[in-house]
């Protein structure tokens, strides 16, 4: 238990890991210090998830709003998760070689979840910067967190890429 511990610490430590939870701690912020403009209902009854936004009334462009909103609070939590699972993942791959060797990496499978959930957040928050005019350059550094993390991951596990679930054997 206690190995097990120390890989996970030894991940959180990982500066990639770091810039993961700086980006979840940056993006739920970001929300929260717009709740009163960048207004989000959810209606449990019938599981409906609208956005709205000042100066906007279009439906498209509100259910695209929506849409990018989802995404990034989807993934908001997953990145920083999946990147330590990714890292203590390869941690227990290296102490252990030959037990993985005919299986699929699981750090190269979360690897590839958070590299499709960066580029998915990208995609939202250029959404959000090109319709949010007045957020431009609030949404600018949290792009750019996002661009270094995926520069990191696709060096730190340049395999993910290719990962295929379930294996084909």
């Amino acid at each position: 238990m206690k190995e097990h511990r120390d890989k996970h610490n030894k991940a959180k430590e990982q500066p990639l890991s770091k810039v993961a939870q700086k980006y979840e701690k940056t993006a739920r912020l970001w929300f929260e210090e717009r709740k009163e403009t960048l207004k989000q209902d959810y209606n449990p009854e019938t599981k409906d998830f609208n956005v709205s936004y000042p100066g906007i009334s279009d439906e498209i462009e509100l259910k695209q709003l929506t849409e990018s909103v989802e995404v990034i609070l989807w993934y908001e939590f997953q990145i920083e998760v999946k990147t330590q699972r990714a890292f203590s993942s390869l941690y227990e791959e290296q102490e252990d070689p030959g037990l993985w060797k005919d299986f699929p990496k699981d750090s190269d499978g979360s690897a590839r979840v958070v590299a499709m959930g960066i580029d998915s957040s990208i995609g939202a928050w250029n959404y959000l910067h090109k319709k949010l005019t007045s957020e431009k350059e609030s949404i600018k550094p949290i792009i750019r967190m996002l661009l270094w993390m995926k520069m990191e991951i696709e060096k730190e596990f340049p395999d993910a890429k290719d990962f295929v679930w379930p294996p084909k054997m």
